[in-house]
């Protein structure tokens, strides 16, 4: 992620008309905010970089069977693509002539005398090649992990959904709420200083809000002690640390749930971490009529004025005036035309 609050642009429009150049200085303007925009929870780096630290020791074993199974799938598609070219003609051809009338089966004889391989040798071959083709057992904390920005969106939706209490009519004729989640999300970690463009992820934040909101809203009324989604942006250079503890290519975000085998080592870390909350989120059944009004949020936009006001207001006059006398000239230029037309017109 970049230093800077927002990208500046400083290309000239290919529109853009020639100016005379003024000595401009940077202003701030104060500008209305959002203010239902969510914003990232501020951890401190110790923080980060410990539970990075104890994340990747919790999934060791995940990466050699991502590995493992990329190896196996890999040889499986070697081993039809040999199969193939030992029956004499290519997948794609074998599933054109699959619509067409297949030739008369050749006796067992040619059919032994064309073949490269005795039985006995392709049974052997066949009994080498299955113990490779055996794909790796997961290890059992990969149960509890989602990985990417659209597998982790899918879980916070649907965790949100659930959340709600949705009623439905029994056969009985009594309301009927549907069952939860059995297992929430419990930790986010998303690489949010390796990815561009940031809003990729942009959207994390209000969902994890979503979730701990409407989870606050039921909170008085079940005894449910289920804990709050923490979301946890980790330092540059993390997305490579995960890609690299899970084997894959990329793993830009990473959900653990809650009885994640290994997590209570960092609770004490995931406590310190702000929750995400918002109280125009929280169910309507739950809303405090004493509830405070959601403060004036005020941004500051950088942008640029001239140093010399006088003499920019001097320059826009100026144009205007020149501007007036350019019309001028095209109206005074129209004006004999259509005199002339008028005249044709009354003589006839």
């Amino acid at each position: 992620m970049s230093d800077q609050t927002a990208k500046v642009h400083t290309a000239v429009s290919n529109r853009a008309k020639a100016k005379q150049s003024l000595e401009r200085k940077t202003v701030f303007k104060s500008v209305l905010d959002n203010p239902f925009r969510v914003r990232w929870p501020s951890v401190p780096m110790n923080i980060q970089n410990s539970i990075l630290a104890q994340v990747t020791a919790m999934l060791d074993g995940v990466a050699s069977y991502h590995l493992g199974r990329d190896q196996t799938n890999r040889k499986r598609k070697r081993a039809k693509v040999a199969n193939a070219e030992d029956a004499g003609e290519r997948p794609s051809k074998r599933r054109k002539d699959e619509g067409k009338v297949q030739p008369a089966p050749q006796t067992a004889v040619d059919a032994s005398a064309q073949s490269p391989h005795s039985p006995t040798e392709e049974k052997d071959a066949a009994a080498g090649e299955e113990p490779d083709l055996i794909s790796p057992d997961p290890p059992d904390i990969l149960a509890f992990l989602t990985i990417g920005i659209n597998a982790v969106t899918k879980r916070l939706e649907a965790q949100a959904r659930a959340a709600r209490q949705v009623v439905t009519a029994s056969d009985a004729g009594n309301a009927a709420t549907t069952p939860g989640a059995p297992r929430p999300v419990r930790v986010i970690l998303a690489c949010s200083a390796d990815i561009d463009p940031p809003i990729l992820i942009g959207h994390l934040p209000e969902l994890v809000a979503s979730c701990n909101s409407a989870h606050r809203g039921h909170a008085h009324t079940t005894e449910d002690t289920a804990e709050y989604i923490k979301l946890v942006p980790l330092p540059k250079g993390a997305e490579f640390t995960l890609s690299e503890a899970v084997g894959l290519r990329r793993a830009s975000v990473v959900a653990i749930d809650a009885g994640t085998p290994g997590l209570s080592v960092i609770d004490d870390l995931i406590n310190q971490i702000p929750t995400l909350a918002a109280s125009w989120l929280v169910p309507q059944s739950s809303i405090n009529s004493q509830q405070a009004l959601i403060p004036t949020h005020i941004k500051q936009t950088r942008t640029s004025a001239p140093k010399d006001l006088r003499a920019a207001k001097q320059q826009r006059m100026e144009g205007k005036a020149a501007a007036k006398q350019q019309r001028q000239r095209l109206r005074q230029q129209r004006e004999p035309r259509t005199k002339k037309r008028v005249n044709l017109t009354s003589a006839s």
